[in-house]
């Protein structure tokens, strides 16, 4: 729902839809199945978000599958649909081209229409904004290798040497990270005193305003604790910042005077 909302808010995109969870699988129930409505053509009583549950107004549309025709692989794994997605509007993936820039950060999307709102209201401001999404990711940054085992979990899965112990190892982080998004990343420099990694700024931001600014805040945070402490990673944008998110990586001091 809150996709749909962010969708409507930032690309007008039509009336808000209303989801219903027909069977939750994430409830125990492995019958999943989501139908969406406009509340527009099809009103119904004011209801909190969780009790969406259930009958909605065109029941007559649920259906039901019974577990001895449900499929357990995807439709690329499947040699019956020619081992690609297809969906409704024609859009196609195979399993390579499934975990595609638009469409691995999806999540983001629930609270943006919050934030939309409370601007609007005068609850908030975008200053306000940028410096809860600043601090929160900073702060997520530097708790996802708090503990040694995690920073000694990633040098070792990534196959860093004893001996290194500098921005290269956040760097080639970032890189294999960056790999897995499908985001395209060109490397500048990667030695002992810098990493600077040049990003693609529209496949990062994933179609979702301020996701830049949070992935740098984000990675500042990891790199605090994935190298150490007098290690920071920040932007150094050039005449292409609209299009490349500059990103270096070294030793910095940064104190909060």
């Amino acid at each position: 729902m809150g996709i749909s909302d962010g969708e409507a808010v930032h690309k007008k995109a039509g009336p808000r839809l209303d989801f219903h969870m027909v069977e939750a699988r994430g409830a125990g129930d492995m019958h999943c199945r989501i139908v969406a409505e406009n509340r527009e053509k099809y009103p119904m009583p004011e209801h909190k978000m969780w009790e969406s549950v259930g009958p909605i107004a065109t029941s007559d549309m649920i259906k039901y599958a019974p577990e001895e025709d449900m499929v357990t692989d995807p439709q690329y794994f499947r040699e019956e649909c020619g081992y690609k997605f297809c969906n409704g509007t024609c859009a196609e993936y195979d399993a390579a081209s499934w975990y595609r820039p638009n469409g691995s950060a999806g999540g983001a999307g629930y609270f943006w229409p919050l934030f939309d709102m409370l601007v609007k209201k005068g609850r908030i401001n975008e200053e306000d904004l940028d410096r809860a999404v600043h601090c929160v990711m900073e702060a997520a940054g530097k708790a996802q290798f708090g503990g040694w085992y995690a920073v000694e979990g990633v040098r070792s899965w990534l196959g860093v040497p004893a001996e290194m112990k500098d921005g290269r190892v956040m760097g080639g982080f970032l890189e294999v990270y960056l790999a897995c998004q499908g985001v395209p990343v060109k490397v500048e420099a990667f030695n002992k005193d810098e990493v600077i990694l040049r990003i693609d700024r529209a496949a990062l931001d994933q179609r979702m305003p301020k996701q830049s600014p949070a992935y740098v805040a984000y990675w500042y945070g990891m790199t605090k604790t994935l190298v150490s402490a007098e290690y920071a990673l920040w932007e150094e944008p050039e005449g292409d910042a609209e299009k490349v998110l500059r990103v270096k990586i070294a030793k910095k001091i940064d104190k909060f005077c």
